[in-house]
């Protein structure tokens, strides 16, 4: 689990309690948007405590100085509450089509928020050549004449642009 490896400060990570950190508030900015769809589905103290947690959670997710053991933790009451309370009552209140439809909505939130609460600076650098072919597939004009931070910027921002849409 990404929270053990936060805590352990995990090889192969190179900033294992950041990467929680996002990986938390996209699950649950992406959890936070398919609830209210579900909400008549969900007693109303699940829902409730389920936001409790997920502020706690959020909090400590947005700290500048991550402590990776209040991280962890709150992660961890967040997927208890999430697996002994609002899974069996979203098992039991829905219906197998709705739940999948919940899940496709899951998903792709959280790659979106994912994706957007990707710093640069856990990027890899990309050559000028991989930039301007991305620069190409995407009709950024004057991308020959443009140096290496140029078109990382263009690049960067149309890919912003996708993720906002």
């Amino acid at each position: 689990m990404l929270a053990d490896r936060a805590v352990r400060g995990g090889r192969g990570l190179q900033n294992p309690t950041g990467a929680l950190s996002a990986a938390a508030r996209a699950h649950v900015a992406a959890l936070g948007e398919v609830l209210p769809l579900l909400r008549q589905r969900l007693p109303a103290t699940t829902a409730g405590t389920w936001a409790d947690h997920a502020r706690r959670l959020h909090g400590a997710a947005d700290e500048d100085d991550h402590d990776a053991m209040m991280l962890a933790e709150a992660i961890r009451a967040l997927v208890t509450v999430e697996q002994r309370d609002v899974m069996p009552a979203l098992a039991d209140g829905c219906s197998l089509l709705e739940r999948r439809r919940a899940g496709k909505v899951y998903r792709l939130r959280r790659a979106a928020t994912a994706r957007a609460v990707r710093t640069t600076a856990s990027r890899r650098v990309r050559s000028r050549t991989e930039l301007y072919e991305v620069a190409r597939r995407a009709g950024i004009e004057h991308r020959s004449r443009m140096t290496h931070a140029e078109l990382a910027a263009a690049v960067d921002a149309w890919e912003r642009s996708r993720v906002s849409e």
